[in-house]
């Protein structure tokens, strides 16, 4: 193996996400409509989409940028001949940072690795609520933003199965601090539910897979 270079890195991957502010909202949300309006979706675990370009100073030891694209979402509903009611919530979030790697390799072309990230998250939440009946309704969409820290320790075992190009597995868990949810027209507006302003979380685990490229000619 070559001591340094490039390495591009992408990966596809699932993640959990904690959310439990917006779960509350969810449920705080549910309007007195004279129906039994359901929770149909509590945000759950998502595929997600992540990148890396890393530096390689030695065999073992490497450092870089990294970014990540991740998706959830809820939704409230109820339908019947008389009408209709729905509310979705969708969140989307795009992770920036820096990465630092350490590899030692564990048997004929198996590699044991290490690594630590952490950077900032930016977060785009749409609220759409919509409800149909024969005498009145309406249809409004809600947008807001917020960004915080992330830190994830991962684990990672990768294969040379070509010259330099490598297949591997991953998993580690993000640790996220709870951020205000902010309107996109007013940062000091925030949304709020039962128990004061919602904070978005996207703490969980998170696994999947990833193919190395080596980038020499950089």
């Amino acid at each position: 193996m070559k001591g340094q270079g490039f390495e591009f890195r992408p990966a596809i991957g699932w993640g959990t996400y904690a959310m439990a502010d917006f779960k509350d909202f969810q449920q705080y949300a549910i309007p007195d409509i004279g129906v039994n309006v359901k929770s149909v979706k509590e945000f759950p675990g998502y595929a997600n989409f992540g990148a890396d370009m890393l530096y390689y100073l030695n065999p073992s030891f490497g450092f870089g940028a990294t970014t990540g694209y991740y998706s959830t979402g809820a939704r409230n509903s109820y339908a019947d001949y008389s009408g209709s009611y729905k509310m979705d919530i969708k969140a989307r979030a795009v992770n920036f940072g820096g990465i630092v790697s350490y590899k030692q390799e564990v048997g004929s072309n198996l590699f044991l690795g290490l690594e630590l990230s952490s950077g900032i998250k930016l977060a785009n939440i749409d609220i759409a609520e919509k409800l149909v009946i024969p005498s009145q309704g309406f249809d409004e969409t809600y947008q807001f933003e917020s960004h915080n820290w992330w830190m994830m320790p991962q684990v990672r075992m990768s294969r040379y199965f070509f010259t330099d190009i490598s297949f591997g597995i991953y998993a580690g868990y993000e640790y996220n601090a709870k951020s205000k949810i902010e309107t996109k027209e007013n940062v000091l507006h925030y949304l709020v539910g039962e128990n004061g302003p919602v904070r978005q979380d996207w703490s969980g685990a998170r696994f999947g897979v990833y193919v190395t490229i080596p980038m020499n000619n950089l």
